[in-house]
């Protein structure tokens, strides 16, 4: 299937909002992709996803490089949950210098920090993975604990991947010593 009749499906999930195929096809930037997390942070604490699906969608946004790659995460939620591309300007290009670029990259940092400490605990019993992810959680914690509206998801964010760090170092030490 050509990429312009998948993006011609994508457009028409939106009833009254369609979107031109070259903005599926555009690149997008972390502006973009905070969006999407914001939007999946909510679909997440209304219940529209489980956790795992959060993750999932989280991880591949965090990765996405078009339009269409964001796109595919919120298609299948609530209308007011879904992100529709728009035309970029030279303003939104640029962070305005009053803080809004450095609040956003500190809500994307906890939560990303919050999610990878969540899944590093259960994936510490998998031979060092567990400790691996624990340092990117508390590495990633650092901009949200400067922040006092991020404060508490970053905090959560380092104490669960210490505490997966430990995990890991605990079970390692189990292996080679048992």
């Amino acid at each position: 299937m050509g990429l312009a009749v998948v993006q011609a499906a994508v457009a028409g999930l939106w009833k009254d909002e369609t979107v031109p195929g070259d903005q599926l096809s555009q690149r997008v930037g972390t502006a973009e992709r905070e969006q999407v997390l914001e939007l999946l942070g909510k679909a997440l604490e209304e219940g529209y996803l489980s956790l795992d699906e959060y993750e999932q969608r989280a991880a591949a946004t965090a990765v996405a490089k078009t339009a269409y790659d964001l796109t595919q995460q919120v298609t299948d939620l609530p209308p007011r949950l879904r992100w529709v591309p728009q035309p970029r300007t030279v303003a939104q290009a640029r962070p305005d210098g009053h803080g809004n670029a450095t609040s956003n990259s500190a809500h994307t940092t906890a939560v990303a920090s919050l999610v990878l400490g969540l899944v590093s605990i259960p994936m510490s019993v998998c031979i060092g993975t567990g400790g691996i992810i624990g340092v990117a959680a508390a590495v990633l914690s650092r901009p949200g604990l400067r922040s006092p509206q991020e404060h508490g998801k970053a905090m959560v964010g380092l104490v669960t991947g210490l505490l997966g760090v430990a995990l890991s170092a605990a079970f390692l030490l189990l292996i080679i010593l048992g």
